[in-house]
């Protein structure tokens, strides 16, 4: 009788776990299908909290053969910030960046390789910002040495992307055509 107990009390808990997970995998996919590309933005500081685990779901983004050459530069100083706006195009004032690159050096295969770690960690880090509240936007750097210089990223490194972070600003709206998406039929086929 114990057992019997024991067995319902399990398969109960395996439910539940189970019920958990689809709701998690449905809260990654809307949260993937509710994160648009913010270009108004509060003018307040991303909490320490929120940032560390923005910064944490990039370095758990996998990578080719656990290398692990990403190197993010968070850029949270104000005075640097405000430079990096006059420097760099489509910034739309964010109050904090991200400078997001890899490491040619932890790469057997570079470019490549380390193009592909930073996309994969600078999106993991989009997705969590989302579940915060914090707003992104991904971008180019286009002025590379002048952007290496003010924020002092060391020579080796090769910037791939500026991830701008804050929290959006009231009444802020995604642009219409975000949600306009291809049906799945255009986008996957089955072989």
């Amino acid at each position: 009788m114990k057992f019997r107990k024991l067995f319902v009390l399990c398969v109960v808990a395996a439910m539940g776990a189970a019920a958990a997970l689809a709701a998690d995998n449905e809260g990654a996919l809307g949260l993937m299908r509710d994160r648009c590309s913010v270009r108004d933005y509060q003018q307040k500081p991303v909490a320490d909290e929120a940032l560390k685990m923005i910064l944490e779901a990039g370095r758990l983004a996998p990578t080719n053969h656990n290398r692990q050459p990403v190197r993010v530069f968070a850029v949270r100083s104000p005075k640097i910030v405000e430079e990096v706006h006059k420097l760099e195009k489509s910034t739309f004032n964010a109050p904090e960046l991200l400078i997001v690159g890899y490491d040619p050096a932890k790469c057997k295969r570079p470019p490549k390789e380390g193009e592909t770690a930073a996309t994969i960690a600078a999106t993991m880090m989009m997705v969590q910002a989302q579940s915060l509240g914090v707003g992104t936007l991904w971008t180019s750097p286009h002025k590379r040495d002048e952007l290496r210089a003010l924020c002092a990223i060391p020579e080796g490194i090769e910037m791939t992307s500026i991830l701008l972070l804050g929290y959006p600003a009231e009444g802020f709206k995604p642009a219409p055509s975000h949600f306009e998406r291809k049906p799945m039929e255009e986008f996957a086929e089955y072989r």
